[in-house]
């Protein structure tokens, strides 16, 4: 006579305690058989919107600027209160690397995902690759943390500096406060930099602020994204749609939270295989359109 593992398992809706705890015993809830087609359209909705908002290439490129700008924090910081150290600046030029590496990965990343997803010649595709194009024709600071890059590769590094300024408060006393900028006429001086960057650094023609650049770049970036998301909005809102579907149909009691559960057919008895219904990627992919409309706006 064949045992409960011997049983063709299948896949169902149900709940469990939103808090589990550790090392008891909690009850699961199981509800309503559905088909492994129903299951497998679930997986692709959530893979969909993990690869477009938490796992995406432009998340990793915020995540490096704001590591850039935690790091100049703590060098104004330092700088205040008289401990700056050589290795606290070495780090701004660590950071300034890694945003310039997660710019080149979130241009080329984002364009093969879209690609592969939907296809080279879709409009997703197109309309991401104009994004950017428009972003370096229009604003310096895209196009010259572009290339920036490439100098960096040859050269080794970016040749920033802390500069000390004094100035008035509002109150009328001396402050000291500090600016990382980098100098056009020595990244003129040793660069074949593109035709429309040269240009730009010959206008300078003296200092300026890297942080006001990465300023620049990130709003450059977050735009193009923005737009990204608004040309996929059916796709992500169909996805969406459909993960909120299954956990309403799993219908958790007050305190619970919705699951799928794969268990033998016909029968609640285990070997079960408990996974969630992940509904805070809807609500991520729902505020995220939310703020792309009014960017857009």
């Amino acid at each position: 006579m064949p045992n409960d593992a011997d049983k063709e398992l299948s896949w169902h809706l149900g709940s469990v305690p939103g808090s589990l705890p550790a090392g008891r015993q909690w009850m699961l809830n199981i509800d309503e058989q559905i088909s492994d087609e129903e299951y497998a359209s679930y997986q692709s909705s959530a893979e969909f919107l993990t690869e477009t908002f938490s796992e995406s290439s432009f998340g990793a490129l915020q995540r490096r600027y704001n590591e850039f700008k935690d790091a100049i924090q703590v060098v104004a910081e330092a700088f205040k209160n008289k401990q700056l150290t050589p290795q606290m600046i070495q780090a701004i030029g660590t950071k300034i690397d890694d945003v310039l590496t997660a710019l080149r990965r979130f241009a080329d990343r984002t364009g093969h995902a879209l690609s592969q997803r939907f296809g080279k010649d879709s409009q997703e595709c197109q309309a991401f690759r104009q994004s950017p194009s428009y972003e370096f024709d229009n604003m310096f600071p895209y196009r010259f943390a572009w290339h920036l890059r490439n100098y960096s590769d040859h050269r080794g590094s970016v040749p920033f500096q802390v500069r000390q300024e004094s100035g008035l408060s509002a109150s009328g006393a001396i402050e000291q406060t500090f600016n990382v900028v980098v100098d056009s006429r020595t990244l003129l001086a040793d660069y074949d930099w593109h035709s429309l960057v040269r240009p730009d650094l010959e206008r300078i023609n003296g200092k300026f602020s890297v942080e006001a650049v990465m300023d620049g770049l990130m709003l450059s970036c977050r735009r193009a994204y923005c737009k990204m998301l608004l040309v996929q909005e059916p796709s992500i809102t169909a996805a969406m749609d459909n993960i909120r579907m299954f956990a309403g149909r799993a219908n958790p009691p007050n305190g619970f939270a919705p699951v799928f559960i794969k268990a033998p057919q016909g029968t609640g008895l285990s070997p079960v295989t408990v996974s969630p219904i992940s509904t805070e990627l809807a609500d991520v992919a729902e505020t995220a359109l939310q703020q792309a409309r009014v960017m857009a706006a």
